[in-house]
């Protein structure tokens, strides 16, 4: 995202070795500074961990059945808040919501016959399929 014609937002999530820890950093800037985001979790990264962040940046998601949660960007703080709407679900694809109001997730459960859609602001929004 840009703020003007010469300057742009590229956001970069890498994971280090070793570690339960994704970085999230601007590739244009030192990423020791205070803006780099930093996310812990506790069990292994695998098949179904993913990241994604929204378009606008003020968004990022990280799934991986056990642990779900969205860090918001607030302006001068971040907010971390877990998503109890994908409890225990395996999320297959991660969408952008087109009112750039959070994400919708397709998951479902381990045994489970039928795909859920999900949305990360709207814990009673839920399609079944």
């Amino acid at each position: 995202m840009s703020k003007s014609d010469t300057d742009y937002v590229c956001l970069v999530a890498c994971q280090k070795i070793n570690l339960k820890q994704i970085l999230i950093f601007d590739i244009n800037q030192d990423h020791n500074q205070s803006k780099t985001k930093i996310l812990n979790y506790q069990h292994e990264a695998n098949e179904l961990t993913k990241v994604d962040i929204s378009v606008d940046f003020k968004q990022i998601v990280f799934v991986n059945k056990t642990e779900n949660f969205e860090i918001v960007d607030m302006g001068t703080y971040y907010v971390q808040r877990n998503m109890n709407q994908l409890k225990d679900k395996i999320v297959r694809y991660i969408a952008h919501s087109p009112e750039h109001d959070g994400f919708y997730f397709v998951a479902h459960m381990e045994y489970d016959s039928f795909l859920d859609v999900d949305h990360s602001k709207r814990n009673d929004y839920q399609v079944d399929f």
